[in-house]
């Protein structure tokens, strides 16, 4: 693919990681000789005119595998001699790679427990050699001794389509002569995919026999299958839990390399670009992260040279605290999605927003209106463009109804186009924009995989049976959770655990009075999670008089406020901010990492109480054991039970529970009305 081999003669310099590395050099050059991929050594130039290009070394950054590179691109910034890539064409090399979305597809459509097998070829680009006649192109020179290169190059531009031609070769074979019917490649890595209920080793006995019969070698170590967990692509593809995830290593080391950055206050060129790099691999698995990549994209460009400094700002930090919630949290978990979007059309929903009087929004039955908040000051205002109007709501429908849309891609229908293009690339210049984006953002992580939007004026009317109240009680909480700060957070959290445990905080000791006890209080290590509910451990409390110590269960609901969800999020919370964290530290505790005592717990209590508008005076510790009582009375929960679950043995379960002054009412109503009959 050389267009001119008639160059003169010119010997360029070794680069510094090869002159660095003497030793390491020699032996990969002596290994290359003995499988015949170079040839040599030569005290004198084998040809009359020939190109030496620098020899480099590279070292795997986590593997520490090490390889010989030629920087075919050399010499650089010479105008009197060009490169051999200079003379490879850019156009005839482009390529298009497998996606894992590819294989995942083919993993919909075969079901649960499809099989997999994963095939490498052992030294890839060094089984398809050089034309002859290009030889003298492909010279190193070590030690005063030159050698030439006689299979493909790493380095060179066109070494990767020659040998995606064998690839794809070896894929027809397999599909039109072996009956193969699901293969994927790229470049040396092989993936088959069989039904469930196929025979997947002779899918595997196949392929085997064919790289045998092309006297191709496979890398043994890297031929694993069949089976239902395989890693393709350095992505997890389960098709038992059907999730594609990252494995746990690569979590870590991205997850580390965040938390290095958000302590840092500036950072190079070259380490920022290398964080982007790791995002945009996790970005094949955890699609909303593109919408934080985008300011740091644009830092990046800042500077000219790597070893320039950039200075981090505060929304730099921002998206890296997104990144690493995302990472800690979700767990760089994806589940399969549907393939095609779903319009809003087909699912009942719909959308709008007008500058002078609200927004609003209507899902199957339920709708939600309202004026503009009043800390946005007016709408109307200039700062508040029709991209952020349009916007809004679409946030808040996926807030109140995203749970219901799990797994499936939803196209929404609008007639800004700002708003189409802010929603599909998932970005915006605005930060106002920006915060609500990163509020879409989050709950498409949690229950829509991708959101698009389409532009274009909608004539369909909205139904006539806007007439039922908005379910909003149910999704308070989510909004509350990414909206609040984190203290305010942490109190809502421990007042719920409370509430469905039944829990007074001066009978139960998750609230340290001074100071922390292992013996006492409760500890990490009183929590077991288990796959569908949580055990809590209480050594001491009311309700237990002889401190013999009880176990409550906190069950996985399909409610979106779940306490199983609570404890378990909350304990990866803590693993996640705390490098020091240990299982006899304290259960509950402050943003300061102290316990959480009895006296700042109700003051918090009694604060969020008063934001909401509630009288804080007429709270206190008992509170939660009175609600959990009188709501698990006025839903018809027996007595025998409501004492299991409250630890009561005697009959005092009754003094805790409520009875409002409406119930009352219907109740000398139905007196008087039985007195006349």
């Amino acid at each position: 693919m050389i267009k001119c081999t008639d160059l003169p003669t010119l010997e360029c310099k070794n680069n510094f990681s090869a002159r660095s590395q003497p030793l390491s050099v020699r032996e990969l050059i002596n290994k290359e000789c003995e499988k015949g991929f170079l040839s040599g050594p030569y005290k004198i130039p084998p040809f009359n005119y020939y190109r030496v290009s620098p020899l480099g070394l590279a070292v795997g950054k986590y593997s520490g595998k090490k390889r010989l590179i030629l920087d075919l691109s050399a010499p650089h910034d010479d105008d009197d001699n060009c490169s051999i890539n200079d003379l490879i064409s850019k156009e005839d090399c482009s390529m298009t790679y497998v996606r894992i979305d590819d294989a995942i597809k083919v993993i919909r459509k075969l079901g649960r427990f499809s099989l997999c097998s994963k095939f490498d070829i052992e030294a890839a680009f060094k089984q398809l050699g050089i034309r002859k006649d290009q030889w003298h192109l492909f010279c190193i020179k070590w030690c005063k001794e030159y050698f030439f290169f006689n299979r493909l190059a790493f380095g060179c531009r066109s070494s990767p389509i020659i040998f995606d031609n064998l690839s794809r070769a070896i894929c027809w074979i397999a599909t039109n002569i072996y009956k193969i019917e699901y293969i994927f490649h790229l470049l040396d890595d092989f993936l088959t995919i069989d039904k469930p209920d196929s025979c997947a080793e002779r899918t595997m006995a196949l392929m085997t026999t064919l790289f045998k019969r092309l006297n191709i070698p496979l890398a043994k170590h890297k031929v694993v299958g069949p089976c239902t967990v395989i890693e393709y692509l350095g992505i997890i593809l389960d098709t038992e839990k059907m999730e594609t995830r990252l494995p746990l290593d690569k979590t870590s080391r991205i997850s580390e390399f965040i938390k290095k950055f958000l302590n840092r206050q500036s950072c190079t060129k070259r380490e920022l670009l290398q964080l982007l790099g790791h995002l945009n691999f996790a970005m094949r698995v955890i699609i909303p992260g593109r919408s934080f990549v985008s300011y740091l994209i644009s830092l990046s460009t800042t500077v000219k040279d790597l070893k320039d400094k950039i200075y981090l700002t505060d929304e730099c930090r921002t998206d890296l605290r997104f990144w690493y919630s995302f990472l800690v949290n979700w767990n760089g978990i994806n589940m399969f999605y549907d393939s095609d979007y779903t319009s809003v059309r087909d699912i009942e929903l719909y959308t709008d927003a007008a500058s002078t009087i609200g927004y609003g929004g209507y899902f199957k039955g339920k709708w939600f209106c309202s004026p503009w908040p009043d800390d946005l000051n007016s709408p109307c205002e200039k700062k508040f463009s029709m991209a952020f109007l349009e916007l809004y709501p679409i946030v808040v429908a996926a807030i109140l109804w995203g749970h219901s849309w799990t797994t499936k891609r939803i196209l929404f229908r609008c007639d800004n186009e700002a708003t189409v293009h802010i929603v599909n690339k998932g970005r915006s210049r605005c930060l106002l924009i920006m915060k609500l984006m990163r509020t879409l953002t989050l709950y498409a992580s949690r229950a829509v995989q991708d959101t698009c939007t389409f532009s274009g004026h909608s004539t369909s009317q909205v139904p006539a049976s806007l007439t039922s109240n908005v379910a909003l009680k149910s999704t308070v909480s989510d909004l509350w959770r990414h909206v609040l700060s984190t203290r305010t957070s942490q109190t809502y959290k421990v007042g719920y655990r409370a509430y469905t445990a039944f829990l007074a905080n001066n009978g139960v000791v998750w609230l340290v009075s001074k100071h922390f006890d292992s013996t006492v209080n409760l500890s990490v290590t009183d929590v077991e999670i288990l796959d569908s509910y949580a055990i809590l451990h209480l050594k001491t409390s009311k309700t237990d008089p002889f401190r013999k110590g009880v176990s409550i269960q906190l069950h996985k609901s399909d409610h979106t406020i779940c306490p199983f969800s609570a404890v378990q999020k909350y304990i990866a919370i803590r693993k996640g901010r705390e490098a020091s964290f240990c299982f006899s530290d304290p259960l509950f505790v402050k943003e300061n990492g102290n316990a959480l005592d009895r006296d700042f717990f109700i003051r918090s209590l009694r604060h969020v109480l008063d934001i909401c508008g509630y009288n804080s005076s007429l709270y206190n510790g008992h509170s939660f054991r009175i609600g959990a009582s009188t709501s698990a009375g006025s839903v018809n929960i027996q007595d025998h039970l409501i004492k299991t679950l409250g630890r009561w043995t005697s009959d005092s379960y009754c003094r805790y529970i409520r009875i409002s002054n409406d119930t009352i009412r219907k109740a000398q109503k139905s007196l008087t009305l039985s007195k006349n009959t």
